[in-house]
């Protein structure tokens, strides 16, 4: 038996045609998007691990040597603290943050540098967070424990 023409048949074909290019399309498409999300995601980190380097050096910076740090007079404050006031070594590097530590009746100060530009000074006093009763030295410490240099000794 010979199968006679229908249109109807043929408008089905083209349906389905069409429906098998429109998902090619489709996926196409996706796979566009997802390579240049994955291009976007990569851009980005190298972004990043370019930028935490440089935000790092200029921002939290990096411990002094102890011997590169010239401390000034210290003094006493109304509330028997410490100030201790201290100057970098060179001209191109300033302060960035200060930590404290205190080791039993030893405070160690840990000073850290960035070169000038966020931070504007080479030069900082550090309040101690404890009582200079409660003392018995005072340290700088640079990078590690064997970099340091006494700065206070309480007087008997």
């Amino acid at each position: 038996m010979k199968e006679e023409y229908r249109p109807e048949n043929e408008l089905w074909e083209e349906d389905d045609l069409d429906a098998e290019h429109q998902q090619e399309d489709s996926e196409e498409e996706e796979k566009k998007d997802h390579v240049i999300a994955n291009k976007l995601a990569f851009v980005v980190l190298c972004i990043f691990v370019f930028l935490i380097p440089v935000l790092w050096f200029f921002g939290i910076g990096y411990p002094v040597n102890a011997d590169g740090v010239f401390v000034g007079e210290i003094r006493q404050t109304e509330e028997g603290k410490l100030e201790i006031p201290m100057m970098l070594e060179g001209s191109a590097v300033a302060f960035t943050i200060t930590t404290q530590e205190l080791e039993e009746d030893r405070l160690i100060l840990k000073p850290r540098f960035a070169l000038v530009g966020l931070h504007q000074s080479g030069s900082t006093t550090v309040e101690t967070k404890v009582p200079a009763d409660e003392l018995q030295e005072v340290w700088i410490q640079g990078d590690d424990e064997n970099d340091r240099q006494l700065i206070w000794e309480k007087e008997d």
